[in-house]
């Protein structure tokens, strides 16, 4: 997705469109997406310790503050989902309106399709 977005802009570059904020808006895109697969990264490593734990009763403190940390950090790569697909939308219609095309449905579940291409990339 990224790469396309990339050679969209280049292309509208060539026909002389300054696409300066626009770029600015996929670079940020890109880092909301980043983060995103980051956090989900390291939340599947807390959810796998805490079954690691979950197993030891003594451990089960620990196992449940894993969970924890693993729901939180879940949560927080959503939210950076809701904001790169909020910018996706931005960008868009700033392709548009510049002449452009973009052929990427923004779809309202969006967020969960991308959850779901990163946690198989994760897996």
């Amino acid at each position: 997705l990224e790469r396309r977005l990339d050679t969209i802009l280049a292309d509208l570059e060539e026909t002389g469109t300054d696409v300066s904020s626009l770029d600015l808006k996929v670079e940020t895109f890109s880092l909301h997406v980043s983060t995103a697969r980051d956090k989900f990264a390291l939340a599947q490593r807390h959810i796998e310790e805490a079954r690691r734990l979950r197993k030891d009763e003594d451990q089960l403190d620990a196992a449940l503050e894993s969970a924890n940390s693993g729901k939180k950090l879940v949560n927080e790569a959503k939210s950076e989902l809701r904001s790169a697909e909020i910018l996706l939308r931005d960008i868009a219609r700033g392709v548009k309106a510049a002449g452009g095309t973009l052929n990427i449905e923004v779809q309202e579940d969006t967020e969960q399709i991308v959850v779901e291409e990163i946690e198989e990339e994760v897996a």
